[in-house]
């Protein structure tokens, strides 16, 4: 069985981090994939495009409906 973990962060709010903020969280973040490695789990990581090139996909009352940008 696999699972998929997701970890979504603001751009804006990364980009904006002092520098120290920015180092922890970093470092966090690669503790994290690090332990998922050693111990045999990790398939992969890819990065996503950014939020803006987004497409937004409903479905309400059985019609679908489509909207760019991550509205």
């Amino acid at each position: 069985m696999k699972y998929l973990c997701l970890i979504y962060q603001d751009a804006a709010v990364i980009q904006n981090l002092p520098k120290a903020e920015l180092e922890k969280f970093r470092g966090e973040y690669l503790s994290f994939t690090d332990g998922i490695r050693q111990s045999g789990h990790h398939v992969g990581n890819h990065g996503l495009e950014p939020a803006r090139t987004a497409t937004v996909v409903r479905v309400r009352d059985g019609k679908i409906a489509t909207t760019d940008g991550p509205f």
